[in-house]
């Protein structure tokens, strides 16, 4: 902790500070054991007293300088906003060279594209080709980009599918249905479909648990025309589970 020059004029961190929901820490003696804003050491500096403040000392590394400086030379014409506040900052640094040089990508792409292209509705192409070759490469799964689809989130490839679909009953993982439609989950949906009258947009929706056992009861008792779940991760170990799964949905035409 060192003391503050008295002749020095903060009225600018205290400008700063204003419009900043952390405050600046200054002491006013040199134990630092309390320390006070700007704003107030401001008034006390005023008023005769002294005050001091911490130095720091910091080292720094950049992650891939000339991607920075590339990614620095796109940002400065016409992306004067992303440059002031974007974060370069990474917790992991095996994952800093894959981050960077999306972002050299995408501000290249951004730049070279005043507007984006729209794309398909099943999601980008490209993107698409990518996922595919995964797949086929780290899971053996052949696969084109035709078998892929990009959604939001999770919750919104479940409830598009489900209108989609519109099957009479569905039963989904009771993960999954938070942000499906509050009717689709009610007590008079179940009572409607007993009288086999179910309104129109309504698809009738009973969560399950995801333990499988419980899960292959309820598709034989209920015999829905979808069943979206998850995998209870002690079961995801083995392809058992999976394949007791999809027995029972096959014996039941779902």
């Amino acid at each position: 902790i060192m003391q503050q020059a008295a002749d020095t004029d903060i009225s600018a961190l205290v400008e700063i500070e204003q419009n900043s929901p952390h405050p600046f820490e200054f002491f006013m003696d040199l134990v630092g054991d309390q320390s006070v804003s700007a704003r107030t050491a401001q008034a006390y500096m005023k008023s005769g007293g002294r005050v001091s403040h911490a130095l720091s000392v910091y080292s720094c590394q950049l992650h891939k300088p000339i991607q920075v400086k590339k990614l620095f030379e796109i940002l400065k014409d016409g992306f004067n906003e992303i440059s002031s506040s974007l974060d370069l900052s990474f917790d992991n640094d095996s994952v800093a060279a894959e981050k960077m040089a999306f972002l050299v990508y995408l501000a290249s792409f951004l730049k070279e594209n005043k507007s984006n292209p729209c794309e398909p509705p099943f999601g980008c192409l490209n993107f698409r080709n990518l996922v595919a070759e995964f797949m086929k490469s780290y899971y053996n799964i052949p696969s084109t980009s035709d078998n892929v689809a990009v959604f939001p989130s999770r919750a919104v490839a479940i409830e598009i599918s489900l209108r989609l679909f519109s099957p009479a009953l569905a039963i989904v993982d009771e993960h999954l249905t938070r942000h499906l439609p509050k009717q689709w989950l009610t007590s008079s949906a179940i009572e409607g479909r007993a009288d086999c009258d179910r309104a129109k947009d309504t698809v009738l929706v009973i969560e399950v648990p995801r333990q499988s056992d419980l899960l292959i009861e309820l598709i034989r008792k209920l015999k829905p025309q979808v069943v979206v779940t998850g995998m209870a991760k002690f079961e995801a170990i083995t392809s058992a589970a999976l394949v007791n799964i999809l027995s029972a949905t096959r014996d039941v035409g779902s």
